[in-house]
């Protein structure tokens, strides 16, 4: 019994010793400073404004592969298809939008672009710019340049901490890498 509980002392104090430094950071004992993002992204869409957003995936397009035999020959051969673009999934950065009045507005400009879609029977598509900067410069590391885009999807995820966060479905019909 007595090798048991020493075994479980042990392991606690090993636990306590791992633990120990991750809630001194976190706690701010050690004296951690947290360096401010360098870069900022930014999406700009014709007519209804310009939003910061949170770091997020981009997919630049997916070519489907077709299979096909070349006469008697075995080998199965590929060759590229239809480029297919997903949807853009923004994230609308808060940080940004601190105030109740600033959150609203960039909320009922997204929400009134979503809901004309929703009414007309024809889709009001738009272009953007979607770009990274450097926060201190302003200067454009990258950008993309979406046409013929419309919102497919507006949620709202909240939580009772903070504003809710605005996150948008973008259909891209063509999308590339613009020159800077």
């Amino acid at each position: 019994m007595q090798s048991f509980l020493k075994k479980i002392i042990l392991i606690l104090i090993i636990i306590v010793i791992s633990v120990f430094p991750l809630a001194a950071q976190i706690s701010g004992l050690k004296g951690i400073s947290l360096k401010p993002h360098k870069y900022e992204m930014i999406i700009e869409i014709r007519d209804i404004g310009t939003f910061y957003l949170k770091p997020m995936n981009i997919s630049l397009g997916e070519i489907e592969i077709i299979k096909y035999e070349d006469g008697n020959d075995i080998v199965l051969r590929k060759r590229s298809g239809k480029i297919r673009i997903k949807n853009l999934m923004i994230y609308i950065d808060n940080n940004y939008y601190k105030t109740v009045q600033k959150w609203t507005s960039v909320f009922r400009s997204l929400n009134s672009w979503f809901e004309g879609v929703k009414k007309v029977s024809s889709v009001n598509r738009k272009e953007f710019m979607l770009s990274l900067r450097e926060k201190k410069t302003g200067n454009i590391i990258f950008k993309l340049e979406g046409k013929r885009s419309w919102p497919s999807k507006l949620v709202l995820r909240c939580s009772s901490s903070s504003l809710p966060q605005i996150i948008l479905s973008l259909v891209v019909e063509e999308l590339w890498i613009s020159n800077r």
